[in-house]
Order: C-alpha cells, then structure tokens, then sequence
C-alpha cells in the first residue's frame, strides 16, 4: 500500500500540469497558446525552467535561497554597465557577479556556520542596496543593438542545453547524489566521507552563476536594467520545484523531473493570469496560497531540522 500511495503521488504534478493546461486553454480561449502569446509563454517558461533546475541544487540539501532574484537585478545592472563598454562584455561580466555572489554565500554557509536562510535574507538586503546605487537615475539602458540578439531560437538552445546539462548532473553524478545525501542527513553524510561544506559552495555557486546569466537575458529582453529585474525570481523558483512534486525538506525524493514539471506548471500558471487578466495583486496573493497548499501537503514533520 505505501509503494501503491508513492507512485500515486509521483503521479500529482503531473495531472496538475495537465489541470492548468486544460483550465487557462477554456477561460481564455486558447489565447494562451495562440501564435501573440506564445513567445511570452516561451519567455516566463525559459526563466522560471532555468532557475528551478538550479535551485535544486541547494533546496534538495534543504536550504533556501532568498537571493537570487537580488543577484539577477545586479547582475544586469553590472551587465549594462559593461556593454556600455562593449556589448560582448556584458555576458561575462553577469556570470562573473553571480557567480561571485554565490561563491560569498556559500563560504558564509559552509566556513562561518551562519544559516542559509540569514545569510541569502541578508545577502539579498545587501545587494538590493548596492543595485539601488547603481541605477540611481532609475535605469541603465542597453545598446539597441543588442535587443537583436534576444531571440526565440536563442532561448530554446539555452534552455535544452541547461536543462539537459541539469539533468545529468543532478541525476549521474556524485555531485546530484551528495546533494540528495546531505539533505538526507548532514551528519552521516560527513560521515559517510562527504566533503560536506564543498557540495555547499559548489550548490550556492550554480544557483549564483546562472542567476547572474538570467540577468543577461533580462537585459536583452528588455533593453535596460531597472531595480525591479529579477523580481519574484527565487519566489517563483521555489514554488515551481514544489508544484513539481518536491518536498521543501529535500532529500533522496529530490527529482531533476520536479524541476521541469514545476517550471511547466509554474510558467503557465503565471502567464495564464495575465492573458485571463487577473489582477497582479491578486496574482501575488494567489500564487502565497499555492506556495503555503503546496508545503503543507509535501512538508515532512520528521525532517524539519533539514530546512535552513
């Protein structure tokens, strides 16, 4: 019976990702998908995708990210400021802030003990700050230019190319295991010979580092970088990866599928209040109830230790 209620539930985040698909197609006439909507579809799906299939690597050792939205906004701040430069700069220079960002938050985790929910709360204050310096007159416009380079064609390659790359690492390779183990149990993980405090850094980091490229997208989609890049970013990640079926908790039942699924099912949640024209407030509140629905129903009461 409890193999029977496991592959029951494996079964949910589907039935739910077919639930909206069928829902949001008959209350707006099938304008979701129509031919005007669905490069923005495209656009809310490429970003919540990518950062769900990242986050993964932290949230399945049972740690919470509250930064990375902060670290998109900074990232395309530093961005436009080097493409004013050379627009062929603004790619690494993204990366680099992200990545650098990730790097502080995960020595701060794994060096100095201090909570990941503290440190990427404090993280994310600090680098709110900082953007607010930088955009003091509002913006930092793009070359016009580079507007071209934000294509269609662009963003599935990116996207199939992350996600497979995700998926191989997350699902083959030590590094997704050891993630899986430390959220399992910190202790007999270290026990166990894994170099605990590396799987930290190196989750925070690819959480950083792809966070920094999500702001070079931002920028290229909308030609400027503004305070409010990147906003609801890790919000959205989180929620995705629990409408895919994974528990807040993380562990061995952490699943790359939870990712994709979510990021689905996430992606058209949004984009379907908009097209139905929803209010964004309500919006807001809406997608607060699915995050408390969606814990409740896959919180595990034996593991809340785990959560950081």
């Amino acid at each position: 019976m409890d193999r029977i209620k496991l592959n029951v539930k494996d079964y949910v985040p589907y039935a739910g990702l077919i639930l909206l698909v069928v829902f949001f197609t008959l209350v707006t006439s099938g304008d979701i998908f129509g031919e005007r909507n669905l490069s923005t579809l495209i656009n809310e799906a490429f970003m919540i995708a990518i950062s769900s299939s990242v986050l993964i690597f932290i949230m399945s050792q049972g740690f919470l990210d509250l930064s990375s939205g902060a670290v998109v906004a900074l990232s395309a701040a530093v961005g436009a400021y080097a493409a004013a430069v050379n627009p062929w700069l603004a790619i690494p220079a993204s990366v680099l802030v992200g990545l650098a960002v990730g790097f502080a938050n995960g020595i701060a985790v794994a060096k100095f003990k201090v909570p990941p929910f503290i440190v990427t709360l404090a993280m994310r204050f600090l680098i709110m700050g900082v953007t607010t310096q930088l955009l003091a007159d509002g913006g930092k416009r793009v070359p016009f230019k580079m507007l071209n380079w934000n294509s269609t064609g662009l963003r599935v390659v990116t996207i199939v190319v992350l996600l497979a790359a995700g998926y191989i690492v997350f699902e083959y390779t030590k590094l997704g295991k050891m993630c899986r183990a430390v959220g399992a149990n910190e202790v007999m993980a270290r026990q166990s010979g894994i170099n605990v405090g590396c799987i930290k850094i190196t989750g925070f980091i690819i959480v950083g580092a792809v966070a920094g490229l999500m702001g070079f997208y931002s920028i290229i989609r909308t030609g400027a970088a503004t305070t409010q890049t990147g906003l609801n970013y890790e919000f959205n990640a989180m929620i995705a990866l629990l409408l895919g079926g994974m528990p807040i908790t993380g562990g061995p039942s952490s699943r790359f599928r939870n990712a994709v699924v979510g990021g689905l099912s996430m992606a058209i949640l949004s984009n379907g209040m908009s097209v139905w024209g929803v209010n964004i407030d309500i919006q807001q509140a809406i997608r607060g109830i699915i995050f408390i629905l969606v814990i409740a129903v896959t919180f595990n009461r034996k593991n809340i230790a785990v959560i950081k």
